[in-house]
């Protein structure tokens, strides 16, 4: 009987076949450089490929899952298991213990954080207000391959976005990656891949991830006691980010629906429950998202694909008169009102804008002046399709 994978994993087969012909080939890197957009199962595929290498039973070149070694690893407790991320420094921080001088609550978000990846390896690895990986993690590293001995299996050490790292600690564990010590794998990830320093890359080898396909996340959904309807459009609102995907999973997606009529309301100037709007309240509308962006940057992102989903659907029934394609079909009736009445609106210009807003806002482009663009044209371009 096929075994299954010890941490959940959508997609990436390929990935992760090729994986288990190393360990069957005996062709283990001393160093794997996972790069992709989040979500695509880059720490997962690191946690399956740890449990692979240390099961005790090697059958299949995979873990067996009973073993006491695979249930150490799926508890993140193997001592032969390193997980590294970007963590805050303490108080009194000790060179080669960057946990040391946390406080109480500090230490439990660390915890939390660990067994939030037990229960599912998307789930975030990230303390508030953490942004770098601290040199002491690397030292630790150090420290412990000098002095712990491996019995069985091998150490494998995970940096979870190595893009975090930095001068220093990139310079110490290329130290490392040039002198492995036996039966020692590094696995690097990263979102950013143009950013990884060439001398880390050329000692690893560069494992591309892509998003998760859509047909995929359905098949994924399928097994979900979700609406029919709703799996469609959490596949396409994911854009392939699984962590999205069951983000969107817990959504209700009638307050989604309720916002974004909201949104369009304002837009066209008409009233929001017995409330008419004006440039005022669209002014107010610009000041919310661009602190959105400040605060939750993914949340700001997922606003603005509502809105093109909406103008996406929209311009299908305009074109088409059909609502087969219909991302955001729970509002059928109010998108064929739009498209009816706008039907010399410029879709293709808002949505090249909102396209556009969405990849400028993260290369350090002034966020107000984006948004305030977006939505200032997006109101006369309504004035003028009337």
């Amino acid at each position: 009987m096929k075994r299954e994978k010890l941490f959940e994993l959508i997609g990436q087969e390929k990935i992760y076949s090729k994986l288990t012909t190393f360990i069957k080939r005996g062709m283990v890197s001393t160093g794997y450089l996972f790069a992709g957009p989040q979500g695509s199962g880059k720490i997962s595929m690191a946690l399956n490929l740890a449990a692979a290498l240390n099961c005790e039973d090697q059958q299949e070149y995979t873990a067996c899952g009973v073993c006491d070694s695979c249930k150490k690893i799926k508890k993140i407790n193997h001592p032969n298991l390193q997980l590294i991320f970007a963590t805050v420094r303490g108080k009194n921080p000790k060179d080669d213990d960057p946990l040391t001088g946390l406080s109480d609550d500090e230490f439990e978000e660390y915890q939390d954080i660990i067994g939030n990846l037990k229960e599912d390896p998307y789930s975030s690895l990230k303390m508030q207000g953490a942004k770098q990986i601290l040199i002491s993690n690397i030292r630790k590293i150090k420290k412990d391959l000098i002095y712990s001995k491996i019995e069985f299996g091998w150490r494998i050490i995970i940096i979870n976005l190595a893009e975090q790292l930095g001068i220093e600690a990139f310079n110490s564990i290329l130290k490392i990656l040039e002198e492995p010590p036996p039966q020692t794998v590094f696995v690097l990830t990263t979102e950013k891949l143009s950013i990884i320093p060439s001398t880390i890359k050329s000692r690893c080898q560069v494992i591309k991830f892509n998003s998760v396909p859509e047909e995929e996340i359905i098949e994924y959904l399928n097994g979900k006691d979700i609406d029919a309807s709703a799996k469609n459009r959490i596949a396409r609102l994911s854009n392939g980010n699984i962590r999205k995907v069951k983000e969107l999973m817990t959504r209700d997606f009638s307050e989604e629906d309720d916002k974004i009529l909201n949104f369009w309301r304002l837009m066209m100037g008409s009233k929001i429950g017995d409330k008419s709007t004006t440039m005022i309240d669209l002014t107010k509308l610009v000041s919310e998202y661009s602190k959105l962006a400040k605060t939750d940057y993914n949340e700001f992102v997922n606003k603005l694909q509502l809105i093109l989903f909406w103008l996406r659907d929209a311009k299908i029934i305009a074109t088409d008169g059909s609502d087969e394609f219909v991302v955001n079909n729970y509002l059928l009736k109010e998108l064929t009102k739009f498209a009816n009445y706008y039907q010399k609106f410029s879709y293709e210009k808002i949505i090249d804008l909102v396209e556009e807003t969405i990849k400028y806002s993260s290369k350090n482009v002034y966020v107000p002046a984006l948004i305030g663009r977006l939505f200032f044209t997006i109101r006369e371009e309504l004035q003028k399709a009337k």
